[in-house]
């Protein structure tokens, strides 16, 4: 049990860490890499809540829909959440993507 809850902890301080990271990445720019760290925020954390609510001892797997499948949720509510999740960090890398040019890093 102890264990479980070890585990589950270390998962979600790496997707708040990588949350952190984000967050910069898109203060500065880089609006590509902070949609694929946005995953994988996502992914840490539902894997955080298979080792600590669900005692799960191995979760594999990096499809956010598969993950939160076995959670029980309402697809309602993994619809709002994934959505706001995408609204926030997209709608930037949307609009500057339409731009020509590089859009990895735009100054």
């Amino acid at each position: 049990m102890k264990e479980n809850r070890q585990e589950a902890l270390r998962w979600l301080k790496q997707a708040e860490n990588d949350l952190e990271y984000a967050k910069l990445g898109l203060k500065e720019g880089f609006f590509a890499q902070v949609c694929f760290q946005c995953q994988q925020v996502c992914e840490k954390t539902l894997k955080s809540i298979h080792y600590g609510y669900l005692k799960k001892r191995i979760v594999y797997g990096h499809s956010l829909v598969n993950l939160s499948k076995n959670l029980n949720l309402e697809e309602s509510l993994i619809f709002f959440v994934f959505h706001i999740i995408y609204d926030y960090f997209t709608i930037n890398t949307f609009l500057i993507s339409s731009i020509p040019g590089p859009t990895t890093r735009i100054k």
